[in-house]
């Protein structure tokens, strides 16, 4: 009789786990299908680069200086180096969107895998955890990029630590209250009583159905982050030229607006805004379906 309970508890909790995640993730929203599409053309754009462009980003031709869109066979014209502009922004997405989503999804898993033993253990783990999140929260994302960047370098693994330790904190927090809420409810309880471990109990119940927040956020991360890439690329501390990236393309093209050469700055600061609007767009519409 009492296996009989401990079976009927569990698969209760189950099931009402399963059911809070399908009210959550459903349907996809019409604003997240807009804003995938986007990323996805982006990606593909990236991925695609060499069969759109007989341009190399980093190649120089010397007879076409400063030349504007669609003359001497450069689609969007040069860069004071010479440099096509095109074949610039195209490559230039594939280390944007890719620093951009690895530290993201980095940031999410360590914050989701500390917070949810916070939230769930609690005690003392809880207590230094959440201290070290007051720490680092203390200082500005951006600021806190800067630094991590300055002290460890600007190469691929270094950019995406550091827009890793900024983000982490984030999913941490949100994480550990989601999980605190959770740990309180009866298909918990149910879990608990019925013999579930604890680590499988948190990470194969309470985890899964406490992740909405976190599909809402990632996206949004996603364009902080490149905007971050950008800044960071601007002030020096992220991706050097001649690598292409969007924030060292503006960068390098500081004083050509003045001289009437707009594209050099404008075409890179308009993909910026197109991947970031797509990423923003899939938050609003998980942030929609969660309401």
């Amino acid at each position: 009789m009492a296996t009989n309970v401990s079976i009927e508890r569990i698969t209760s909790a189950r099931i009402f786990g399963l059911r809070r995640v399908v009210s959550k993730t459903g349907t996809i929203p019409t604003l997240s299908i807009v804003g995938a599409g986007i990323v996805v053309v982006l990606a593909l754009g990236a991925t695609f680069a060499p069969l759109l462009t007989h341009w190399n980003p980093t190649q120089i031709d010397f007879n076409a200086v400063l030349v504007g869109p669609g003359t001497q066979g450069h689609f969007l014209g040069t860069d004071r180096n010479g440099m096509d502009i095109w074949s610039r922004v195209l490559f230039g997405a594939r280390i944007d969107l890719l620093i951009a989503i690895v530290s993201v999804l980095a940031g999410a898993i360590i914050g989701t895998v500390l917070g949810a033993t916070s939230g769930y253990v609690g005690g003392w783990f809880d207590e230094v955890s959440m201290r070290a999140c007051d720490v680092v929260q203390a200082v500005p994302g951006f600021i806190l990029a800067l630094t991590v960047a300055t002290v460890l370098g600007t190469s691929f693994l270094d950019l995406v630590i550091a827009l890793t330790v900024s983000s982490a904190p984030n999913y941490m927090r949100l994480m550990r209250t989601e999980v605190r809420s959770a740990r309180e409810e009866a298909w918990v309880e149910a879990a608990r009583s019925s013999g579930v471990s604890a680590p499988n109990l948190l990470f194969r119940q309470v985890v899964p159905n406490c992740l909405g927040p976190v599909l809402v956020i990632a996206p949004l991360a996603c364009g902080w982050h490149i905007l971050a890439l950008a800044g960071l690329s601007f002030v020096g501390l992220g991706v050097q030229i001649p690598q292409p990236e969007w924030g060292a393309m503006i960068a390098n093209s500081t004083g050509d607006l003045a001289s009437g050469a707009w594209w050099t700055s404008v075409i890179p600061g308009i993909a910026l805004f197109i991947a970031v609007l797509g990423f923003s767009l899939i938050s609003e519409g998980f942030q929609e379906r969660r309401h």
